[in-house]
């Protein structure tokens, strides 16, 4: 499909008044500002559109909707005024005509009509078309006041933040739509479509992936007070990857939630639920919250599918309401409620960390279920060919990733000379070029050795944490197969954070007094 345009801003004439002479108009700001970022993001300059014509009856002409085949993006900017304006609505009615036309109204579960609410409005009052869109809130509400306090450069500095915090997220959003809808289909040779393959980044991991194979993840709902931590783990969730669930707004009728809910968790492999202060919204015909009914329908779909469940108490929780007492409260001490799932205090950041090494558990036992299938296919075919006795796996010498600081590479020689000795290749890092070739290159040698080991020494605690983040999310860095080994190598200088360290992933060794032969002989003996 062949766009002349790549963003249409859909608003309401009287949002862009100027609230003071020195303050510009709230839809100039946001359009350049949209502007500037998606430029940046995508490497060139966008083509948006906007009618700054339009006078206080927000009339257009036929025109603007002839443009909207044209069209890959609509970003409607939500307010009281913009729903009582027949043209904006209609603006939304003709793209939803055009899109459906002109590759369909989403893309891998993302709707091209992008829902900005700069001001609350009620959802039942929104156009039909844009119901179930989640939008994106450039309001906070005052905890003490209840008072939505829209992101405005007026209202301070933390605001300003604010805004631009959220800018980013739709200027993202966008820019990974547009270069999905930027890609050309890719006939196979029996004539059938699939997607291309996409690259995708966030927080340093690379994934590769394409629309029929994506994971799906359950998100619940979570109270006010947490709606920064929970669009941060949407964010993440979906920047590695993965489609994030629910992807749109559920009906609040009690019976009808609960069906949605379930049939979404049905898809899933984790449900992530993130308990606040609040006790949430409460659809009608029931007493208990989304929140508390989203938790029990994952407790029942952990019992009846084995989906895995994350629970987090935000540790700085303030529950004044009685309701919410008694959820947390039974949720500490029901086995029902805590069916399958880990219950966890942490920080945020504790959070995240949980929830991709849940994941990548769960990729872990994936493959080697896999492997394992895979090796008995391999022995019923020998079987049958009458040559049992082949081996399976040959052996024969690994591929040892050695990590380590460049500070401790004159101290690592015993240990690389006693791999070698054994048969095996030793990789070691590459500590000279610039940054981003040197990321590259470490996560192409995580790919492709064998085993690793890590190597403790010299090099300071965020290293290492840094290092074994890499080590737990192998399978988001693209490698198809779990590894041999994994050992962390603790070396002198001896430090209070090595005395302490403890891990159930990597095989810990402590070489603090010296290294000797014996300390390698188990992990050696896991590369037969």
């Amino acid at each position: 499909m062949n766009f002349e345009k790549d963003i249409f801003i859909s608003y309401a004439h009287i949002d862009e008044l100027e609230i003071s002479d020195d303050i510009k108009g709230w839809i100039s700001d946001f359009h350049r500002s949209l502007e500037v970022r998606l430029s940046q993001i995508l490497g060139n300059r966008p083509v948006i559109w906007r009618d700054d014509r339009l006078q206080g009856n927000d009339f257009f002409g036929p025109e603007i909707v002839a443009q909207f085949p044209k069209l890959k993006v609509l970003v409607s900017i939500i307010t009281p005024r913009y729903l009582k304006s027949e043209w904006c609505t209609r603006e939304i009615e003709e793209f939803y005509k055009a899109a459906e036309l002109t590759g369909g109204i989403s893309i891998e579960n993302k709707a091209r009509i992008f829902k900005v609410l700069k001001t609350p409005v009620k959802l039942e009052s929104q156009p039909e078309k844009i119901r179930d869109i989640l939008g994106y809130e450039f309001y906070r509400i005052d905890p003490s006041t209840g008072r939505p306090r829209e992101f405005l450069k007026m209202f301070g500095q933390e605001s300003e933040q604010a805004f631009w915090a959220r800018l980013d997220d739709v200027a993202y959003d966008i820019a990974q739509l547009i270069e999905k809808l930027d890609q050309p289909a890719q006939a196979s040779m029996n004539g059938t479509v699939h997607e291309s393959k996409t690259t995708v980044h966030a927080n340093g991991i690379t994934v590769n992936t394409t629309s029929h194979n994506r994971k799906k993840i359950y998100l619940a709902d979570a109270s006010y007070d947490l709606k920064e931590y929970h669009d941060s783990v949407r964010r993440e969730l979906e920047d590695t990857g993965f489609i994030v669930l629910p992807d749109k707004n559920l009906t609040l009728y009690a019976e009808k939630f609960k069906s949605e809910v379930a049939e979404h968790m049905r898809e899933c492999i984790l449900s992530i639920h993130m308990i606040g202060s609040s006790y949430g919204l409460v659809p009608e015909g029931t007493e208990k919250s989304v929140i508390v009914l989203q938790n029990e329908i994952a407790a029942q779909q952990s019992v009846s599918n084995g989906m895995n469940r994350l629970i987090w108490v935000n540790p700085e929780i303030n529950a004044d309401d009685p309701r919410q007492q008694t959820f947390i409260e039974q949720l500490r001490n029901n086995e029902e409620l805590q069916q399958d799932s880990d219950l966890l205090h942490g920080s945020i950041e504790e959070f995240k960390f949980a929830i991709f090494d849940n994941i990548r558990k769960q990729d872990v036992k994936e493959k080697e279920k896999q492997l394992a299938l895979e090796k008995e296919q391999q022995k019923t075919a020998a079987a049958a060919a009458g040559n049992l006795a082949t081996p399976i796996d040959t052996g024969g010498p690994r591929l040892i990733y050695f990590i380590c600081d460049q500070r401790d590479l004159d101290d690592t020689r015993g240990i690389e000379d006693c791999l070698f000795d054994a048969g095996h290749e030793v990789m070691l890092p590459v500590f000279e070029g610039e940054e981003a070739q040197l990321r590259k290159e470490h996560e192409e040698n995580l790919r492709m050795c064998d085993a690793v080991i890590l190597y403790y020494g010299n090099a300071n605690e965020l290293w290492l944490r840094s290092m074994t983040r890499d080590l737990l999310r192998l399978p988001a860095l693209g490698r198809t197969k779990p590894l041999l080994a994994k050992v962390a190598y603790l070396a002198g200088p001896p430090t209070p954070q090595k005395e302490r360290f403890r891990s159930n992933e990597l095989t810990v060794v402590n070489g603090i007094n010296g290294f000797n032969t014996q300390l390698l002989n188990d992990f050696i003996e896991k590369l037969r």
